[in-house]
């Protein structure tokens, strides 16, 4: 019989004293994908087969082969970064690599400078879709990220235009070698130091530390995915994953990732304090608000890359080139930044 365990005969007595030596499960009168057929017996037989289901429709991990496994550290910095390149730049464009190229070599040196290799793996999340030149992502690996390629998990409804990747963020959620991840956009430069983020635990039953986002020209009730911390579970990645790929969340769709995290953690998140996000925006429009100490600054508004500011830019305090020229230094300093614009 455990052989082949007819669930036919689940309710016979034999079936249940051998329920836990069963080695192939014969699906014959009661299909596992069928959902009008569930019943709280037959779920659980049907158990093995939604694992490996899940193990197979919602692939989790690295694909790629030059990916390198953790060792001993128990804390992994991530980012992500696509093949983007500036459109109105397309006939003029004098950087030889893909935009956001420039903003993880630095982010990566800043790292190193202000944590060190000891401390954290550096994990550079891509995708085959839309994954960086050879070029670049030599340059990248040369530089200290190991780069992590995973299976897209697409948008169901269409994002504002260059979040349209970040439900791939996700699947760090799946990283469960590591004990906490600690996520940044790569458009975000460390400026100090942050043991005390990495040393912080979760508290409370929280699901994620984040910041307080600023939006419109104030604070709202909600948090920015730019940086973020999490503790990698395994049933909570596919309980997000299915949720995302059934549209069975309601939220924010052009933000994407944000808007429906912010919807299923509206009252799980906690603040890790906005020296850990230090939202170019804020430093923009609200100065009394910015952090004496910034750890983590973030260039929301503008990218310090960019050939030519956007059309509509937007109003500030001082002139953005005063911010976006506090990343050109330091990507001169660590010699990622060739240009003088």
């Amino acid at each position: 019989m455990i052989y082949n365990a007819n669930i036919a005969a689940r309710d016979n007595k034999l079936f249940k004293e051998k329920q836990d030596d069963l080695r192939i499960v014969h699906y014959t009168t009661m299909k596992p994908w069928d959902k009008d057929q569930a019943r709280a017996s037959f779920d659980l037989l049907c158990q093995p087969w939604v694992e490996v289901r899940d193990k197979v429709l919602l692939q989790y991990g690295c694909t790629n082969d030059d990916f390198v496994p953790p060792s001993d550290k128990r804390i992994a910095m991530v980012t992500f970064v696509t093949n983007t390149v500036e459109k109105h730049a397309s006939k003029t464009r004098r950087k030889d690599k893909a935009d956001y190229t420039y903003g993880a070599a630095a982010l990566i040196k800043s790292i190193q400078e202000h944590v060190g290799d000891n401390k954290v793996d550096s994990i550079l999340l891509e995708i085959p879709t839309r994954r960086l030149p050879d070029a670049d992502r030599a340059w990248l690996k040369e530089l200290g990220w190991n780069m992590c390629t995973v299976t897209p998990i697409e948008a169901k409804h269409k994002p504002f235009g260059r979040f349209v990747d970040q439900f791939n963020k996700l699947h760090l959620w799946s990283f469960v070698e590591y004990d906490k991840i600690v996520y940044l956009d790569s458009d975000n430069l460390v400026t100090g130091s942050i043991d005390a983020l990495l040393e912080r635990n979760l508290t409370d039953g929280k699901k994620i530390g984040v910041t307080q986002d600023y939006f419109a020209n104030r604070f709202v009730d909600k948090f920015n995915m730019g940086v973020f911390l999490i503790e990698p579970n395994l049933a909570e990645f596919h309980r997000l994953v299915k949720l995302q790929a059934n549209d069975e969340v309601k939220y924010d769709r052009p933000q994407a990732e944000q808007g429906f995290l912010n919807t299923l953690y509206k009252n799980q998140w906690e603040e890790i304090g906005i020296e850990y996000n230090a939202n170019m925006a804020v430093w923009a429009m609200k100065r009394e608000a910015w952090p004496k100490n910034p750890r983590i600054t973030h260039f929301t508004l503008e990218k310090p890359w960019q050939e030519e500011p956007p059309k509509h830019r937007s109003q500030s305090i001082e002139p953005l080139d005063i911010f976006l020229n506090t990343w050109k230094e330091a990507a001169r300093k660590y010699e990622v930044w060739p240009y003088d614009w």
